[in-house]
């Protein structure tokens, strides 16, 4: 008996110990609770009038009470199994906590008449095993996207993470001991790295891009923060390294860097807001126009354009566009501070976000106001070559590509009867089948210029003759596109020509056998204008000279007759002078006779 009283005694220090240290409470095996403590209250905040014959649920997670996890625990409990779980709860206040209840079934031989539940808050617990699973996910994560180590005080590594080796190609034992150095790419200042060990030396963090190069030599660039961890004295213990692989980021930063500086140095490039006016511009922008950037900041675009176009539809509708995020391309009339005006082949581009939202809108302009003079020229005189010559188009192999009405209406055809066609369609079967013509089209083809007179025919194998130049066009490779031809109808003048040429063949005959003594030909052909008076003289002239030898011919046979008559007195006269000759000279003799 006095050994019960002592062990009654026992149970009764133990009981009140554990009332006084613990949260307890009482529930029925359906869950109400039958009574509390003082440290059960006053963890929830209610009274136990508030709290009696109330089920757990009453102030448990309902979610929970519903669980399957939950129902299990009470089933067991009813068995008379000791149970255990931590379960959300809500105070009167209204406050979350979580309690860490050890359920102890209370039995009558073997059934459960109540069950005497101990609850400790766990709330702090609870949301350190948050707080350490967050940091485990953290871990997992940085692990996963980031380069990660620790080194010591010298700066040797004494830990990497698996993207380490990824990132570097070394293996973990080739970096292990090893100094951080031994990433360190030859590009990177050697000051730089001063500066990061003067930083975290002080217990400072560093944060830096650092150009590192992996084992077989490549460059990666990485976004570090080395930090140092302090120890109980306040001087780093260690230092942990998280970087970020930035490569792919920095090449394309360096990239764009190379492209827009490229653009800065030769183009115009000026920025606006959504409402048109200027943020910023660059030299070439400012030069050209005549401003210093402080006198154009905040201003309209419509500073840089007359005013009826800054009045006008079509710059409102520029603009609303930009706003909008459509781009625009095109060439650009605009007004320099003096007042010069200017042509600019531009490119508007509406800068945005990643939403999609139009952050600003870009122009990046070249000035081709003397080129844009120079094609006005260009453009003016080949409109004045189109309107006094005939033009036609073809591809480098013959196939026509368009013609103008001079030559349409040379030729007699219209544009739908010839496009597409081949140039052959002008020349007659004999020329088109030609090694001539075949080496003709190869010429042009090797952008060999061709020119000359050339016979054609048009609609109806109606004969025409062009003075024409056959022009190769060259892209920018320096291949021929296209074929122009220019061409002139000279077909008058090589009918006239013609005309003349045999004119003047027939008139050369004539005169050549006329000097000749032929006085029988005449000048046939049918001519007009100067040879038909050439003919009409020569044929007259041929006529005459007839006319003359007859006339000198009759007279030839008057003048014999009459020297025939003359030649016959003569011979008389000649008789008779030698009669007296002989007459005289007897007399000389009779007179030397009378004188001897």
């Amino acid at each position: 008996m006095f050994k019960f009283i002592n062990n009654l005694r026992e149970l009764n220090a133990t009981f009140n110990a554990l009332d006084k240290s613990q949260a307890m409470f009482e529930i029925h095996r359906n869950g109400n609770i039958i009574g509390a403590n003082e440290n059960f209250l006053h963890l929830l905040g209610y009274s136990l009038e508030e709290l009696k014959d109330k089920n757990f649920s009453f102030f448990a997670d309902a979610n929970y009470i519903k669980s399957h996890e939950h129902k299990q625990i009470f089933d067991k409990l009813k068995q008379g199994e000791f149970q255990a779980e931590e379960c959300k709860c809500r105070t009167k206040d209204g406050r979350e906590i979580w309690v860490q209840i050890n359920y102890h079934p209370i039995t009558e031989g073997r059934k459960v008449i109540k069950v005497v539940g101990f609850a400790t808050d766990y709330t702090e617990q609870h949301k350190m095993s948050e707080e350490i699973e967050e940091l485990r996910v953290r871990a997992s994560i940085t692990n996963m996207t980031s380069i990660v180590s620790e080194a010591d005080l010298k700066g040797d590594i004494v830990t990497i993470n698996e993207k380490f080796c990824e990132v570097s190609k070394y293996s973990r034992d080739e970096l292990i001991g090893k100094g951080h150095n031994t990433t360190r790419h030859p590009d990177m200042p050697k000051e730089v790295f001063k500066e990061l060990w003067s930083t975290i030396g002080r217990g400072k963090p560093f944060r830096g891009i650092i150009k590192n190069m992996a084992k077989d030599g490549t460059p990666y660039y990485v976004d570090a923060v080395i930090a140092p961890v302090m120890g109980e004295n306040g001087k780093p213990k260690k230092y942990i390294g998280v970087r970020y692989d930035i490569t792919a980021a920095e090449i394309e930063r360096q990239n764009m860097k190379g492209i827009l500086g490229a653009i800065d140095s030769t183009y115009c490039y000026a920025e606006y807001d959504t409402k048109g006016q200027v943020l910023t511009a660059n030299n070439n922008f400012l030069s050209l126009f005549g401003y210093k950037l402080e006198e154009i900041a905040g201003k309209s675009s419509s500073l840089f354009v007359d005013s009826m176009q800054a009045k006008s539809d079509a710059h409102a509708q520029l603009w609303n566009d930009l706003s909008s995020g459509k781009g625009r391309s095109d060439v650009f009339k605009r007004i320099t501070r003096d007042g010069r005006e200017v042509w600019l082949q531009t490119v508007y581009a509406a800068a945005k976000d990643e939403m999609g939202r139009v952050q600003k809108i870009v122009e990046i302009a070249l000035d081709i106001t003397e080129a844009n003079l120079r094609n006005v020229d260009y453009a003016g005189q080949i409109a004045a070559i189109g309107k006094s010559q005939a033009v036609i188009e073809f591809t480098p192999d013959g196939i026509i590509h368009n013609a103008n009405e001079n030559f349409l209406n040379a030729l007699g055809y219209t544009l739908d009867e010839i496009k597409g066609k081949h140039h052959s369609m002008f020349c007659d079967n004999k020329y088109r089948s030609s090694n001539e013509y075949v080496q003709f089209w190869a010429n042009l083809n090797r952008g060999e210029y061709q020119a000359g007179e050339f016979k054609r025919f048009g609609k109806g194998a109606k004969e025409i003759w062009i003075q024409a130049s056959y022009n190769p066009i060259f892209d920018l490779n320096g291949k021929v596109y296209k074929v122009v031809k220019y061409a002139s109808d000279i077909t008058k003048m090589v009918l006239t020509r013609t005309e003349n040429e045999a004119g003047m063949n027939e008139a050369v005959n004539v005169l050549t056998e006329m000097s000749g003594g032929n006085l029988t030909l005449r000048m046939e052909g049918n001519y007009q204008g100067t040879f038909a008076d050439i003919k009409k003289a020569v044929n007259a002239t041929v006529d005459k000279l007839i006319d003359t030898v007859v006339r000198i011919k009759e007279s030839s046979e008057s003048v014999g007759s009459a020297a025939s008559e003359i030649a016959s007195g003569s011979s008389d006269l000649s008789m008779r002078t030698e009669q007296q000759a002989s007459s005289l000279e007897e007399t000389a003799a009779s007179m030397e006779e009378i004188t001897g």
